[in-house]
């Protein structure tokens, strides 16, 4: 009997691993597309999740300084003027997003 309910409990910490990052990849699916809408709903629901609010936390941080990479060599002389503006523009969309960014 204790070994059914092992096998069970697996089951579920297995299903609920898998419903999660079934939510963070479509979190980052309405990340690429810009969706705040659709973003802020996954990391509403991913809240309820142990590893959720992180995950999409980091993968909305890695996007931009990603995006903010390949828009700025590191040769350019620019760089430093653009940032403020990147970070205040994400800071904003971030608190649309994220309840506690």
């Amino acid at each position: 009997l204790t070994e059914d309910y092992s096998s069970l409990r697996k089951n579920i910490a297995d299903k609920y691993v898998d419903i999660e990052n079934q939510l963070v990849g479509k979190f980052f699916e309405a990340l690429q597309a810009s969706d705040v809408k659709r973003m802020r709903l996954y990391a509403s629901t991913l809240q309820q999740f142990q590893h959720g609010s992180a995950q999409c936390m980091n993968n909305y941080i890695g996007h931009h300084i990603h995006n903010m990479v390949q828009s700025n060599p590191a040769s350019s002389d620019d760089i430093f003027k653009t940032l403020e503006t990147r970070c205040a523009k994400v800071y904003k969309q971030m608190t649309e997003v994220f309840d506690n960014p």
